[in-house]
């Protein structure tokens, strides 16, 4: 049985959300689902059950990427209203910063795939990731949700900032 923080309300869907940004030479770490490759989504995923929100990205981030990223500082609490195959989702996003282990092949800045277990649309295996680092100064070129991390990621707030934000 499932233990993340998902649900539905008369056909409409919460889901509470944990990412993290990992910047390296002006790239940032970007992922695609299988089968959904028109957009890109900051690596993470929801969280469980009595789980705080740092352990969460901690758990994501090995489960995902397969290294120990360090996770710092809260970037942004994002309240994100957006339609998805047609259902209306409310997501609850916290966005933080991360840091991945120095020297690894996931910090080099080559693209990799990963499989992400949870989302297993296919039934049996999970779902192929896959992971690239995009530059920052390109990312108002880039289809990435939500909408608003094209601008936001440009400059990291050195506070937590709350934002209301609206997807179509």
């Amino acid at each position: 049985m499932s233990r993340m923080v998902t649900f539905d309300v008369q056909g409409d869907r919460f889901v509470y959300r944990v990412a993290g940004v990992a910047v390296i030479d002006g790239r940032v770490l970007v992922h695609q689902f299988e089968g959904d490759d028109d957009f890109y989504v900051l690596p993470g995923g929801r969280v469980d059950v009595r789980e705080p929100a740092e352990e969460a990205l901690a758990r994501e981030m090995r489960e995902e990427l397969g290294c120990e990223a360090r996770v710092e500082r809260l970037l942004w609490v994002i309240d994100n209203l957006f339609t998805h195959n047609g259902v209306d989702h409310h997501a609850l996003e916290l966005i933080f910063a991360i840091t991945l282990p120095e020297g690894s092949p996931q910090a080099s800045g080559e693209p990799w795939t990963g499989t992400e277990e949870d989302l297993d649309m296919a039934g049996g295996g999970g779902l192929e990731l896959y992971f690239q680092w995009k530059p920052v100064k390109e990312l108002a070129t880039l289809d990435i949700k939500p909408s608003c991390l094209q601008e936001m990621l440009r400059e990291l707030p050195e506070h937590p900032v709350y934002v209301l934000h609206r997807d179509g």
